[in-house]
Formats: C-alpha cells, structure tokens, sequence
C-alpha cells in the first residue's frame, strides 16, 4: 500500500520515547501522504510499554500509533517485527533517540517517489548532547551515528541506520533469494552496530542504489553515558567481528574467487599498516584520541585475527554461502 511505515524500536526507552514520539506527531505531511507510527518493544525492562500505551496508544492525533512485542534481543529483529506489521511500500528507521525535523517523513516520501532505482535513503545526522565534551568527539561523531556521508547529495555506498527510509519489498526479495542477514545490530544495552551497513551492502549487491540526501535531516539525542573516552573504548570501538565481517563481505561481493588463505593474510597486512600509521598520530596528531582509538582497534583486530584463523575461514564461508548458496 502506497504510504510511509514508521519503525521506533525500543530497549528499556521510558526516558526518551516520549520526546521521540512527540517530534514525530509534529511532522508536517500533506493529506496525499499516508502514514502510521510501529513501536517495538525489545524486551524492555522499564516501564517503556507501560508509557507507550497509556499516553499515545488510542489517543487523537496524527498519525495512528501501534505498539507491538518482539522478545528475541536484537534490533535487526525488532525491525524485521516492525516490517511484518507495516501496512505501507515505505519503511522508515526512527531509533528511540532520533528526533525528526518536521520534513523528515514528507521528504522521504518524495525521494523515493522521484527516484525510482533507490531502494535506501539516509541523510544527515546532527549531535543533540547534553553536555560538550570536549574537541576529541568531534572526530569521533561517526562512531555514534552523527554526521554525513557524503559532502552532497547523490549515491552513496552505505547511509547510517537512523533514519534510514527503505522499500519494504527489498526485504522480501533477499527472502526469495535466500539471503539472511547476519547481524542483530544493538542487543539489549549493548552498542552493537553493522545491521543498517549490512544491509545496504546486501541492497547493492543485488544491485540497488543508495542515496543521501541532504534534505533528511535528524538529531541523535546522545545519552551522558556514551560521551566518556572510557565508553568509547569499551564500545564503540571493541566489536572487532564486525569489522571482519564487512571485510569479508565486502571482498566476497566482488568476487566470490579468491581463496580465504588469500584474504587472511591480506587482512593482516592491511590491519598492520593501519598500525604502523596511526601509532606516531597518537602522539603528535591533532585528533589524538581518535588516533589512539585507530590504533588500539586495529591491535586488536591484529591479535583476534591470529588467534582466531579458523573462525576468519568459517566467516568467509558462511558469507559465500548466504550470497552464493554454493554456486560457482
């Protein structure tokens, strides 16, 4: 159905929902545009359905609310939930701390409707922090999903996952092909990332386009606990997985005939060179923290991948599969 689906996943969200909710009833849409609100409850522990249903769920207003459950962890599930119940051919991303600017939905509706050959849109994410922490985050913006991908508008490998706008078919046609995806993203409290990246690989694979636009404008309300140098290095920059998988994944989108001894080693090489880059930035670099982040990742990256060549093949394995079901 022609019209726009939008997804608020939640994960014990008592203290924002309301304030994302309250940006989103004050879209400006046109009566042409039709358009409902999906909130999904992740195995909240708070109060979160509690608020959701006695303050919204019911009420007057525009657009209708609708509060659904999806116990398994994981935001890849509670958005897949989130597609199963959308009614309309567009889905937009809204994680429980965006803010939309009043355009957002009425813009992303146009886009998709004026270019027919995007199957993901994505555009510009700005900080809303409580407090500034200091110079040092400004580097590290990309880290917590603020900033652009692109200095303009136009097609673009990947966007950021917050405020993503995609059509829901593509997600039936990675089902007919038999492409799962593979990561959960954010998992309970944990700031795990790369679903909206894999996606979007997944997407172009297939051989859609992305595109940013410049007209999408969010705000990401960052919560006082993420803004430390400590929770950085605890976070944002500890799933070194993910980045095996994107290489990985990456490599095999392009073909899908190199061998994975090839891979591992050129991996290593790559990992090593990052190293040996970004050890003199730490010290003598005008973002020395986001040096230093650099380079303990790629450290660790180093010594995960040694000690854990087999788990490197079996990766690469389970990707050619999901992307090649053993063809070729």
């Amino acid at each position: 159905m022609n019209g726009v689906s939008v997804i608020v996943c939640c994960y014990n969200s008592a203290d924002r929902i309301e304030e994302t909710l309250t940006f989103l009833q004050s879209q400006k849409i046109g009566a042409h545009i039709s358009w409902e609100v999906i909130v999904v409850n992740n195995g909240s522990h708070d109060n979160t359905r509690e608020i959701v249903c006695k303050q919204w769920i019911g009420k007057q207003g525009h657009p209708p609310i609708h509060l659904f459950d999806e116990h398994k962890a994981g935001l890849i599930y509670a958005r897949i939930k989130g597609i199963e119940e959308a009614i309309y051919d567009l889905v937009v991303f809204c994680d429980d701390d965006n803010h939309l600017d009043e355009n957002y939905i009425a813009s992303s509706y146009a886009l998709m409707h004026q270019k027919a050959d995007v199957a993901i849109a994505g555009g510009l994410i700005k900080p809303k922090l409580p407090f500034y922490p200091g110079k040092w985050i400004e580097a590290n913006y990309g880290a917590l999903a603020i900033g652009a991908v692109a200095p303009q508008s136009g097609y673009v490998a990947w966007v950021f996952g917050a405020g993503m706008v995609v059509r829901k078919s593509i997600f039936n046609e990675l089902k007919s092909k038999g492409i799962v995806l593979m990561l959960t993203g954010r998992l309970g409290a944990k700031q795990t990332s790369g679903d909206d990246a894999e996606l979007c690989q997944f997407a172009r694979f297939l051989g859609h386009k992305i595109y940013y636009s410049q007209e999408l404008v969010l705000h990401h309300n960052i919560s006082a606990h993420r803004l430390t140098r400590w929770n950085f290095i605890k976070t944002n920059y500890k799933n070194v997985y993910m980045v095996v998988y994107f290489y990985l994944l990456d490599k095999l989108i392009a073909s899908k005939e190199m061998k994975p001894s090839t891979h591992y080693f050129d991996f290593l090489l790559t990992r090593l060179g990052y190293v040996v880059y970004f050890l003199p930035r730490v010290f003598l670099g005008k973002n020395n923290f986001y040096s230093f982040m650099m380079f303990f990742q790629n450290i660790q990256l180093l010594v995960w991948t040694f000690l854990r060549r087999k788990r490197f093949m079996e990766t690469y394995e389970n990707i050619r599969t999901n992307l090649y079901h053993g063809k070729g």
